[in-house]
C-alpha cells in the first residue's frame, strides 16, 4: 500500500535527520577535543626538549586538525538535517491523506505523484537508515506481527552491525589523539632504550 511506503520513507528520513544531527554534534565535539588535546600537548612539551621527530609528528597532527575542521564543515550536517526534517513533515501529511483515501478505496494518483515529487525534494536516506528504522520499529513493537514488512534476520543483523560499526568508528576518532601520543612515546622510548 502507498501509505505504508510513505510511512517507511518518513521513518527512514527521521533516522537520517537524527544521524546527521548526531554527526554534527560529534564532529564539533571531536574537533574541540582534538584542539584541546593539541594545546595540552603543546603546553606539556613547552618546557621539555623533545626530539626533532616528535616535533614533526605534532606539527603534522596540528595540520591534521586544521584539515579535518575544514573538511567536516564542508558536510553541512545541520542544513541537510533541516531539509530532511521539512521533507518528513511533508510526508506525514501525505501519509495521513493516503490512509484516508485507502480507507475509502479512493484514487491515489494525486497522492502518488506528490509522493514522488516529495522524494526528489531532498537527498535520499542511506540504506542503513531504513534498516535502523525497521529495526527500531520491530524492537519497540509490542505485537511484532503488526510490523509490515517484518524485518528478516539478515536485516536485523545488518542494523546491529551498523550500530556497532558507528560506535566503533566514533570511539576510534575520540581515541586517535591518545593513540598518537602512545605511539610517539613508544617510539621515543624504544629509540632511547636501543641506544
Amino acid at each position: 500500500m502507498l501509505s505504508d511506503s510513505i510511512w517507511w520513507t518518513r521513518q527512514s528520513r527521521i533516522k537520517t535527520e537524527r544521524r546527521l544531527l548526531n554527526n554534527a554534534f560529534h564532529s564539533q565535539l571531536i574537533l574541540l577535543w582534538y584542539s584541546f588535546y593539541s594545546v595540552a600537548i603543546s603546553i606539556y612539551y613547552l618546557n621539555s626538549t623533545p626530539d626533532a621527530t616528535s616535533n614533526k609528528y605534532w606539527l603534522i597532527y596540528s595540520i591534521l586538525v586544521l584539515v579535518v575542521s575544514v573538511y567536516i564543515n564542508g558536510f553541512s550536517f545541520k542544513e541537510r538535517a533541516s531539509l530532511i526534517k521539512e521533507n518528513y513533515e511533508e510526508l506525514k501529511a501525505l501519509w495521513i491523506e493516503a490512509k484516508a483515501i485507502e480507507k475509502n478505496d479512493g484514487e491515489l494518483k494525486d497522492i502518488s505523484s506528490r509522493y514522488e515529487k516529495s522524494l526528489s525534494s531532498c537527498e535520499n536516506h542511506h540504506p542503513s537508515d531504513y534498516l535502523d528504522a525497521l529495526f527500531s520499529a520491530y524492537i519497540s513493537a509490542i505485537d511484532k506481527s503488526k510490523i509490515k514488512p517484518n524485518p528478516t534476520r539478515i536485516q536485523i543483523l545488518k542494523a546491529i552491525v551498523n550500530r556497532i560499526k558507528r560506535f566503533s568508528m566514533l570511539s576510534a576518532f575520540y581515541f586517535l589523539p591518545i593513540a598518537i601520543t602512545l605511539f610517539l612515546n613508544f617510539d621515543f622510548i624504544t629509540r632511547n632504550c636501543l641506544k
